[in-house]
């Protein structure tokens, strides 16, 4: 039996650089849009999710759009170019 319990133990690991992977490439997904729209700088609000702040952030430093965290309601919405889950 102590074999499953390491089986589920690679699982965690695996799954989670799956998601680390899967984030980054949300990330370049959304520079390459940003890069490629046109007009000025936007205003993007990404719900806050702790695992993906660090990825999104470094994504968007050498862009100009503002990028800024928090939860998404209609009222956070409001003034914003674009709201991300």
């Amino acid at each position: 039996m102590p074999t499953l319990g390491l089986a589920c133990s690679n699982t965690a690991v695996l799954r989670e650089q799956m998601a680390k992977r899967r984030n980054g490439f949300y990330v370049s997904l959304e520079k390459l849009w940003a890069l490629l729209s046109s007009g000025r700088a936007k205003r993007i609000l990404f719900s806050e999710t702790p695992e993906w702040t660090e990825d999104i952030k470094s994504g968007f430093e050498s862009l100009p759009h503002r990028i800024e965290f928090g939860s998404i309601t209609a009222e956070s919405s409001r003034g914003m170019t674009l709201s991300c889950h």
